[in-house]
């Protein structure tokens, strides 16, 4: 990575921390509110050449609703809380992941980075999906902005972020 970009990641991402701070204050108490427990959420990621890092995320499941194992999210997960919806729509519980930015764990621009439990069947079922660890994970990638993410075809996302 270049010094440059890497400095505006992290001028980006302390902007972005600094500006989101009264936001994740505000969604916080209301996730609180509503499913006491911590509001912060981590979760371990695969970043670049496979190397694992956690990933810190404003939760928006139930707590502890991964006991049974992780899963896929979907539109209408039962395990989301009544903020989720909002939260998730405008990738609001993303924002904490500014400070992974600052970490070096992940740029600004990048594929986002999968949990290490789908790995392995993501490279059985894709074609090429090492790729996208070839570079470093990002808050937003080309996958993202033109509408790959959440629950959505996986052949697509790849497309879209190595094309």
């Amino acid at each position: 990575m270049s010094p440059l970009k890497r400095g505006l990641d992290i001028i980006g991402a302390l902007v972005g921390l600094i500006l989101s701070a009264p936001l994740m204050m505000v969604i916080g108490i209301l996730i609180y509110r509503e499913s006491p427990g911590s509001v912060i959420y981590t979760q371990k990621r695969v970043g670049r050449g496979g190397k694992l890092f956690t990933i810190v995320k404003l939760r928006s499941m139930k707590f502890d609703s991964e006991t049974g194992g992780p899963g896929w999210t979907n539109e209408n997960d039962p395990r989301g809380l009544k903020v989720s919806k909002f939260i998730r729509a405008w990738n609001l519980d993303e924002v904490p992941q500014f400070w992974n930015v600052l970490k070096g764990d992940m740029s600004l621009v990048g594929p986002r980075p999968e949990r290490p439990e789908h790995i392995e069947r993501l490279r059985e079922e894709i074609q090429g999906w090492d790729k996208r660890v070839a570079v470093k994970p990002g808050l937003t990638g080309l996958a993202q902005v033109n509408g790959w993410r959440g629950d959505t075809d996986m052949n697509e996302r790849l497309n879209s972020d190595v094309n």
